[in-house]
Order: C-alpha cells, then structure tokens, then sequence
C-alpha cells in the first residue's frame, strides 16, 4: 500500500495540483507566477476531514481510503512544507 500511497502522492505534489492551481487562477488577474506556483506548493491538511467521511458513513474499504489520504498530507508536508519558506 505504501508505494501505491507515495505515487499517488507523487503525482498529486508534482502533477495534479500546480496544475490545479494555474487553471484555477488563470482567470483571476494574478500574472505573478511566483505567487502562483508557491499557492501549488503549499500542503492541504484539510483532506484528512474529508477522508473522515467515509469512515463515519461506514462505507467499504474507508480505512483503505483514510491511509492512503492520510499518507498522502503526511508526504505532502514532509516535501513540500520543507520547501516553502
């Protein structure tokens, strides 16, 4: 589970949310792209709630889910929290 959990996470640091972040604000006035790419960077710890959904509504594999989202902020803070000033 750990490998699946840290290329999904992987590929959420590195892929999915600066890109993310540039379509969402790419309309918005903001042509900083240093701004943009340090909101891409910054860790999300608030998936870890969300993730507490399944687990309260007694859905199949929510524990699978909680781990793999949990890990996921976990490695999020890890990468990217040491790399934001």
């Amino acid at each position: 589970m750990s490998g699946r959990s840290l290329a999904i996470a992987l590929v959420l640091i590195v892929v999915a949310r600066p890109l993310a972040v540039f379509a969402s604000t790419m309309f918005t006035g903001s042509r900083c792209a240093s701004g943009r790419c340090c909101r891409g960077r910054a860790a999300r710890r608030g998936a870890i709630v969300l993730a507490t959904f399944p687990l309260v509504r007694g859905l199949p594999q929510a524990e699978l889910i909680f781990d793999v989202v949990f890990f996921v902020v976990v490695t999020s803070v890890l990468v990217q929290g040491t790399a934001t000033p």
